[in-house]
């Protein structure tokens, strides 16, 4: 069986659509004159879901969306990226410039001075060697993180050059990553200043500054506690809030860090709960549980011509969407294949009715607005089923035979609706083979085999079930006609045929209507309970 991982060529450009109800605030549809209060809530509490559990709360480690988006309400770092995308200083009293001597003339030298009176959420002082410690930590042997490749412009002797020029050539490079954390030339001359070395002049280096793989680490507690010093209790961090409380798959609680060194937020307590389903989530948004959801296309239809469309916020979200083909796959490795997939799906179809107009259809990484957007950019894939079959053919699978390949995704309502999708477009427009494989996705994000089984596998599994188990045990009962008549048993089948002879129309009629109740009923137990196993489903 042929695989290729989750997230692929670029389709969409998300538009992120989200309900919110705003902490003390009650905003009415724009165009019309509205009058907000904004007064706050005496406990200023803020209930959000998480798209599931975070991988990992290590920044030297994190690479998926859920586990960034926790590390940054608890981390700080020498730079941040403000509403309008323009770098601000963090940590650092200043943007290093050559003006300024932060940057030296050559540009491999950067120099970053700490904020005075900076502190650890436990109250222990921040020192510049938590930066050097972090910067290491990124390179140790066996990580794992692909966003180190971002940071091989750091100088280690040489090394990441070496690297580098080793992956492009495809060769082994285990042996030579082993040994960058000892040469890495980040430095700490004092408390208060860090230096990055650069092997090349970079552009970006400053905005690789502000992102997670470079926050400050308390070594002394990753020493203490090894595996365990994320888990709540021991992860001192530096943000705006601390995590109190991490029940794993259920929710994560966050307080205000009063040792936060910028303006204290408003909010005191931040609950995310963990739910990887919008249809799930958007009904707990709807019974108060929830004060910001974001909507899956299925809950837009719902939202739209509602009370709740007062509610709807919609922003753009600079995210684009794919799936990664598995090129180590024999099936795959052949472009011309990769191309025909790529080019046998219909994205305008996708965004617009998939997706109810919640994405813009993609070609390219980089989406519309963007700097460096081209328009012209992978648009050989646009209205390309026919060439997307020719390059099928001349690769070996004229109209798909013998190809067979199986999606990675997850069962959540989301990634039902996008495999599905697209095992359709394919099998359609290519006359292919598509399986879909949710508990192999599911292993692959590292959860325990009793979270894979109960909340993949069991779901999925009882479907079918739930199917055939009502409806079968109201014909069980209902059968008991046959039976007892058969083998002369006493019971409610009896006196039903003895009432037949007897022509007793009063048992008649409420025998009739009693096993017309139970199969009624039965039905109905069948399709409430489907919304609990089938993300699909909805109750009205």
């Amino acid at each position: 069986m042929r695989r290729f991982w989750r997230l692929w060529l670029p389709i969409i450009a998300i538009l992120v659509l989200g309900v919110a109800a705003a902490c003390g605030d009650d905003e009415e549809d724009s165009g019309a004159a509205t009058t907000v209060d904004t007064t706050m809530d005496a406990a200023q509490v803020l209930n959000v879901y998480l798209g599931g559990e975070p991988d990992t709360l290590d920044p030297q480690r994190a690479t998926d969306t859920v586990s960034i988006t926790v590390l940054r309400q608890i981390y700080s770092t020498l730079l941040t990226i403000d509403s309008s995308l323009d770098i601000q200083a963090d940590l650092a009293s200043e943007i290093p410039t050559v003006e300024n001597g932060g940057i030296s003339p050559d540009g491999l030298t950067y120099t970053f001075k700490l904020r005075d009176g900076l502190k650890w959420s436990d109250g222990t002082d921040l020192k510049a060697q938590a930066f050097v410690d972090g910067a290491k930590r990124l390179f140790d042997p066996g990580v794992g993180n692909y966003y180190v490749d971002f940071y091989r412009v750091l100088a280690a002797g040489g090394v990441n050059l070496d690297v580098e020029k080793g992956l492009a050539a495809g060769d082994d490079t285990s042996a030579l990553e082993a040994t960058i954390a000892g040469k890495l030339e980040v430095s700490a001359p004092d408390d208060q200043t860090v230096v990055y070395k650069l092997n090349r002049r970079s552009p970006v280096f400053l905005l690789l500054t502000t992102m997670w793989p470079l926050y400050p680490v308390r070594q002394d507690l990753i020493d203490a506690n090894g595996d365990q010093w994320t888990e709540a209790g021991n992860l001192i961090a530096n943000g705006k809030f601390v995590l109190s409380t991490w029940d794993h798959d259920q929710r994560l609680i966050f307080t205000r860090n009063e040792q936060y060194h910028g303006q204290k937020p408003h909010l005191e307590t931040i609950n995310m709960g963990m739910e990887s389903d919008s249809a799930i989530a958007f009904l707990a948004y709807t019974q108060g549980e929830f004060d910001i959801v974001v909507l899956g296309p299925e809950e837009l239809v719902q939202v739209r011509g509602t009370d709740l469309e007062r509610e709807f916020q919609t922003y753009a979200s600079l995210v684009t969407l794919g799936f990664y083909f598995n090129v180590e796959d024999p099936m795959l490795t052949d472009v011309r294949v990769r191309q025909a997939l790529a080019g046998a799906v219909d994205r305008v179809e996708y965004a617009e009715i998939v997706l109810e107009g919640a994405a813009l259809p993609a070609y390219s990484w980089v989406p519309p607005g963007m700097p460096g957007y081209d328009p012209e950019a992978g648009r050989q894939y646009e209205n390309a089923i026919e060439a997307s079959k020719q390059l099928l053919a001349d690769a070996g699978y004229p109209d798909g035979d013998g190809f067979e390949i199986t999606i990675l995704s997850s069962d959540s309502s989301g990634g039902k609706r996008v495999t599905e999708w697209l095992k359709e477009q394919w099998e359609t427009n290519l006359g292919i083979t598509v399986g879909m494989d949710y508990v192999r996705t599911a292993r692959a994000k590292g959860l325990t085999e009793n979270t894979v089984y109960l909340r993949h596998a069991f779901r999925n599994a009882m479907i079918p079930v739930i199917t055939l188990l009502p409806p079968a045990f109201a014909g069980l009962i209902t059968g008991s006609i046959i039976i007892e008549s058969i083998f002369g048993l006493p019971g409610i089948g009896t006196a039903f045929v003895t009432s037949v002879f007897q022509r007793d129309y009063g048992i008649i009629m409420g025998t009739t209507l009693f096993y017309a109740f139970l199969i009624a009923m039965a039905n109905l137990v069948a399709d409430l309970t489907y919304p609990f196993v089938d993300p699909r489903v909805k109750l009205a």
